[in-house]
């Protein structure tokens, strides 16, 4: 859930070697020119469509992934007046 902490399995590129580790992450991406970490909270979410055209995810897909156990997510659905309908996948 965005802004908590989570457990994660990260993987991580280095110099041709893949590293992976088990650790609690915050959700959220906190990019590397961020000047305040408060910027995660806006950045937890990319489509895999665009990942590496958006500034902010580009680095991050080409050198870091994870894996993040959970039982399902939630997709939101806009109704023809402009609400927002979440539906759990």
């Amino acid at each position: 859930m965005p802004t908590q902490d989570v457990p994660i399995i990260a993987e991580r590129l280095d110099e041709g070697s893949i590293e992976r580790h088990l650790l609690v992450a915050h959700w959220g991406l906190v990019p590397s020119w961020a000047k305040d970490i408060k910027i995660s909270n806006k950045l937890i979410n990319a489509r895999s469509e665009t990942i590496l055209e958006k500034p902010s995810f580009r680095k991050a897909a080409v050198k870091r992934r994870g894996i993040l156990p959970a039982d399902g997510y939630y997709g939101w659905q806009k109704t023809e007046d402009g609400k927002k309908i979440p539906n759990y996948l």
